[in-house]
């Protein structure tokens, strides 16, 4: 961003601007609403929807303050709770730790919210151990269904889990895109509203701040890449994909 914005000082250099509502007429649009739902109202959709250039600061995708002004003390009745499980490559004090955060859902009028219950994240256990932990948060909360991304492990995964706990039922998925990427459109859920906090998570708060370009994290992001999972499963729907239109 610096260097285009150098760039743009340069004598000789003329800067154009445009909407992606200007380009409406050769969009499809389904294309168009599903940008419209995704970013507007959103510091993305400044950059995404208005061709602005976010400066440094505005390019953040999670902040504190994003947190305290989706912050509640206690969850309506919900509809779904999910178990969401970013397993560790290894085991012991220097591995990753094993992400285990319980979201529920509320549809209510057409708009599905999202809610983080509670941060089970464990540290320095083995499979059997970490999948206890997380079959016992599946048992403690009367969730629906444990979700386990399985870039690490494998089907391995999903096997140790039933082992551990024969009845719980195992939703899987794999992760083809970078953690960015699989985060902006969450980060706009924040963003609109869409995703509470019940109580204060810190560690997990601290990871989401810290998945930004500007200021990333050596550490795996294991508490912020199992939120992730949860609420891409529980708020992101499959949207259109934009397509080439042929005139004449």
């Amino acid at each position: 961003t610096k260097a285009l914005l150098d760039l743009m000082q340069q004598d000789g250099v003329t800067v154009s601007r445009a909407k992606t509502h200007q380009n409406k007429a050769f969009l499809a649009e389904s294309f168009m609403q599903a940008m419209m739902d995704i970013y507007e109202g959103t510091s993305v959709g400044r950059q995404e929807l208005e061709g602005e250039i976010l400066l440094q600061d505005d390019n953040a995708l999670f902040t504190h303050a994003l947190f305290e002004a989706n912050r509640l003390a206690k969850a309506p009745p919900l509809d779904k709770i999910i178990v969401a499980i970013d397993p560790p490559a290894s085991m012991g004090v220097r591995a990753d730790a094993c992400g285990l955060i319980v979201v529920g859902r509320l549809r209510s009028g057409g708009t599905d919210m999202a809610y983080v219950l509670h941060d089970g994240t464990v540290q320095g256990l083995g499979p059997e151990g970490w999948a206890g932990r997380a079959i016992s948060l599946w048992e403690a909360w009367d969730a629906d269904y444990l979700l386990a991304e399985i870039n690490q492990g494998g089907e391995m995964v999903k096997s140790v889990l039933m082992a551990v706990g024969a009845q719980a039922v195992v939703k899987t998925v794999y992760a083809s895109k970078s953690k960015r990427a699989r985060a902006e459109p969450v980060a706009a859920l924040y963003q609109q509203g869409k995703v509470k906090h019940v109580g204060t998570f810190g560690p997990l708060e601290d990871e989401l701040c810290n998945l930004s370009e500007i200021s990333r994290s050596r550490k795996s992001p294991d508490r912020a890449d199992a939120l992730i999972w949860a609420i891409t499963e529980l708020l992101l729907k499959p949207r259109p994909h934009p397509r080439v239109r042929t005139l004449g």
